[in-house]
């Protein structure tokens, strides 16, 4: 639903929560869940324990844009969890460096404010942001990001 209000299924409920935070964004034409499966997924490489290994954002997620028509943006929701959050982010930060026609590539983090669900980005497309991760080398750096540039957008 353009204005958020349906509940989207999703495989969990805070990435059906973020697609309904993206459908209330007025330029919101619509997302593509990316599969890994399909000939046409977004693959983007990232190192981890020096292994290149293949991943696939979740969403491709298109809106109006006054300039060019339409901007695709990349939105990955990512459990802080998993151990392959900074060399993943790594990963998005050089691929982000090379491909500047996309709109927002962002790594985004649950969290709660006042017992609601909200979420956390941080946003590939700038250039500080892709700076700052691949100086880092600890998850704990990238936690402290997400405290100090992350933003929420609704």
């Amino acid at each position: 639903s353009k204005t958020g209000k349906a509940r989207i299924k999703l495989d969990s409920s805070w990435e059906s929560g973020v697609i309904e935070e993206e459908a209330r964004n007025p330029d919101f034409v619509c997302w593509i869940r990316n599969k890994k499966a399909e000939k046409w997924a977004l693959c983007i490489p990232y190192e981890i324990n020096n292994e290149t290994r293949a991943t696939y954002p979740d969403f491709l997620v298109i809106r109006k844009d006054e300039k060019t028509g339409y901007v695709v943006d990349i939105l990955e929701p990512h459990n802080p969890n998993f151990t392959d959050n900074l060399p993943k982010a790594k990963g998005f930060a050089k691929y982000a460096e090379q491909e500047t026609k996309i709109g927002r590539f962002q790594l985004i983090r649950k969290t709660k404010d006042g017992g609601v669900d909200k979420y956390v980005r941080l946003d590939f497309s700038k250039g500080e942001i892709r700076k700052k991760v691949l100086a880092m080398q600890t998850t704990e750096e990238l936690n402290h990001l997400f405290d100090t540039d992350g933003v929420f957008e609704n």
